[in-house]
């Protein structure tokens, strides 16, 4: 073989044995490209896989939190979920669920109206609908009894009976709301809650005894119950049993230190010990973690004026009346402050107001033992209405106005008013809905 040849032939090799690395090198590349993409990949669905996981596992809790009365902690773990996963119509269902038992009725219905448009299961859309009408005393529009829903809904029965109680007691039917309550007692009698709403209702007929008792028996069911707690404690100091009161004030405040009921019941005792430093101290702790905390606000407020401090008393109760205009204890309070700084002709306005509500407030309750005997008599229902509006709250005018409309649906008084209260509201929807009720009604006259 000449060199010349075996040159090339080398030469050959060499490009060969190169051609065949590079082709190497190249599959190897493409091997390790493909082998990242799918790792990429395979992280991406094992991170979905997980929201997914955690979101199911945020409604899980959320279902065992409700059944244990921690509907704040529910919602709480409810909105990092939807953090997670924005579209899930479950969560929204689970959060309307639960502003619903905290009775912050108009949240319950933005969220049970976006889980309803992203496809939330029907048959627990409607009862949730159902239990919310019956929760806000509008239990015409229900159109459902408790044994109904109980038998379509038997694992949803405690949030069923609450409802129902709830809406009787927005309605004042009390003696019904008693009998359900022994029903649910009967049916759940680990259930504490049916002794919240027992004990309630004994308090309202001025049974204490009976009252202090419920209450006692909730806690021994339910020991963690702040609700529960917290009524016991208003029952005890508002019948001269400060001392009791002060223990279990100071037994929840051990058990939830950071927990504003308990603070506030401890800011009360205080007032009663003529301790006003002591309650100022503590209306201030509570509004530094709830600056919205009203409660707290109008009782710095009474602390400020009790220590002679009226420009920042001035400043604290003013905010209380902004957001409720009616409060006669504020306005109260705000009336001696601007007295002392000399405003004796503003100081009136708010004297006189204070006047015709205790007046108001008295007629309420008349009207309100006379609808006892008259259960179907609409127009003492629209009265309290009336009264409401103006020394109440609008709130509490609706409710009455919705109560009207249980009976007389074509209540025009009741309507107007409603149409009135929603708008001011912003609810220009139920509004809408209330406007067409309306010309129908006139169309078919």
């Amino acid at each position: 073989m000449s060199k010349k040849l075996s040159n090339k032939i080398k030469t050959s090799a060499a490009a060969d044995s190169t051609n065949r690395q590079t082709a190497k090198q190249g599959t190897a590349g493409r091997w390790a490209f493909r082998a990242l993409v799918m790792l990429l990949v395979l992280i991406g669905l094992l991170s979905l896989r997980a929201d997914e996981l955690w979101v199911r596992y945020a409604h899980m809790r959320a279902k065992s939190l409700f059944q244990k009365y921690r509907d704040q902690e529910a919602i709480a773990l409810l909105r990092t979920a939807l953090v997670i996963n924005p579209q899930d119509p479950n969560t929204h269902l689970f959060m309307a669920q639960g502003y619903r038992r905290q009775e912050e009725l108009r949240k319950a219905h933005g969220y049970l109206g976006t889980a309803s448009l992203q496809g939330a299961p029907i048959g627990l859309v409607s009862l949730e609908q159902k239990l919310t009408y019956v929760q806000s005393g509008r239990m015409r529009e229900a159109s459902s009894t408790p044994s109904q829903l109980l038998v379509e809904h038997s694992e949803h029965g405690q949030d069923i009976l609450q409802a129902f109680v709830v809406g009787l007691l927005v309605n004042q039917i009390p003696s019904e709301a008693l009998r359900l309550l022994e029903k649910w007692q009967e049916a759940f009698p680990a259930d504490s809650k049916a002794c919240y709403y027992t004990g309630l209702i004994f308090t309202d007929y001025r049974k204490l005894p009976e009252a202090i008792e419920q209450f006692q028996n909730g806690l021994r069911l339910s020991p963690g119950d702040v609700e529960t707690h917290a009524e016991l404690i208003n029952v005890l100091m508002e019948n001269d049993m400060s001392q009791k009161a002060h223990e279990l004030i100071l037994e929840g405040r051990k058990r939830s230190p950071d927990e504003s009921i308990f603070i506030i019941a401890e800011a009360q005792y205080a007032i009663t010990q003529q301790d006003f430093l002591r309650t100022r101290e503590l209306a201030q702790q509570c509004l530094k973690k709830n600056p919205s905390n009203l409660d707290a606000r109008l009782i710095l407020g009474r602390a400020l004026v009790e220590l002679e401090q009226y420009q920042e008393a001035v400043a604290e109760l003013q905010l209380v009346l902004d957001r409720e205009p009616a409060n006669t204890l504020a306005r109260e309070l705000m009336g001696k402050s601007i007295q002392r700084l000399g405003l004796k002709v503003a100081a009136s306005q708010h004297f006189d107001f204070v006047s015709q509500s205790v007046r108001a407030q008295n007629e309420i309750q008349r009207l309100s033992r006379k609808m006892q005997d008259e259960p179907q008599n609409v127009e003492l229902r629209f009265e309290i209405a009336q009264l409401a509006k103006k020394f109440v709250s609008r709130e509490d005018a609706a409710k009455w106005m919705h109560m009207v409309l249980e009976i007389q649906p074509d209540h025009s008084g009741a309507l107007d008013g409603l149409v009135d209260y929603y708008e001011s509201i912003g609810e220009t929807g139920r509004s809408r809905e209330l406007k067409n009720h309306i010309r129908a009604l006139k169309d078919s006259q």
